[in-house]
C-alpha cells in the first residue's frame, strides 16, 4: 500500500509539472497613456534609422527611447502566424503568433509570444496594410504587459530587425544604465 501511494504521488508530481506553464507574468507597473501610444500594436519597417533626417529621426529616436525605457520585454521573434477573424461587431482583429529567440530585457521561457492588434490600436493598420510582408520576418519585439479583465496580455510594437536597430537599442540602453549608476546632483 505504501509503495502505491508513493507512485500516486510521483505520478501527480510529474504531471504537475507538465502541466505547469512557466513563470507568472505580472504588469511591472500600471498602463498609462504614454504607454499606449508606445505599445500600439504596430510595427514599423525602419531597418536603417540613419536614414531618416532631422525630425523624422528626432520623433523616432524619442519613440524608441520610450518604447526602450517602458518594455518589460524586448525579444527577436520571427512571426509563425497572422491570422484574423471577425468579431460581432464586424471588427477584424489580427492574431500573431511569435517565435522568440535572443533577448535583450526581461525574461521569457513560456515558449511563442501572442500578440493581438484590433482596431481600436494606434497600430492596427500598419499590421492590416503589411500583413503580407511580416509573416516570417524577423523583428524586435517591444513588450509591456498589460492587467485587462483579470489576465495579464502582451501590449506590443514590432520593429523590423536590423543591426542598427539594435545598436540603436543598446546605445539607449547604455545610456539609460549609465544615467542610473550616476550620483544624484542636489544643486
Amino acid at each position: 500500500m505504501f509503495v502505491r501511494n508513493v507512485s500516486a504521488l510521483l505520478l501527480y508530481a510529474v504531471l504537475l509539472g507538465f502541466c505547469a506553464s512557466g513563470p507568472e507574468i505580472r504588469a511591472s507597473s500600471v498602463f498609462s497613456e504614454q504607454d499606449a501610444l508606445s505599445f500600439d500594436g504596430g510595427v514599423d519597417w525602419v531597418a536603417d534609422p540613419t536614414l531618416l533626417e532631422g525630425e523624422w529621426y528626432e520623433q523616432w529616436y524619442k519613440e524608441l527611447k520610450e518604447r526602450v525605457s517602458a518594455a518589460d520585454l524586448i525579444v527577436k521573434v520571427t512571426i509563425r502566424v497572422i491570422r484574423s477573424d471577425t468579431d460581432l461587431d464586424g471588427n477584424q482583429p489580427f492574431h500573431l503568433y511569435a517565435s522568440p529567440s535572443t533577448t535583450y530585457k526581461g525574461q521569457w521561457s513560456n515558449g511563442d509570444l501572442y500578440f493581438s492588434s484590433d482596431p481600436t490600436l494606434r497600430g492596427y493598420n500598419s499590421i492590416r496594410s503589411g500583413k503580407d510582408n511580416v509573416l516570417k520576418k524577423e523583428f524586435i519585439a517591444f513588450v509591456k504587459w498589460q492587467n485587462s479583465d483579470n489576465r495579464t496580455v502582451a501590449r506590443f510594437h514590432l520593429s523590423q530587425s536590423s543591426a542598427k536597430l539594435l545598436a540603436t537599442v543598446e546605445e539607449i540602453t547604455s545610456k539609460t544604465n549609465d544615467e542610473r549608476n550616476q550620483p544624484t546632483r542636489l544643486f
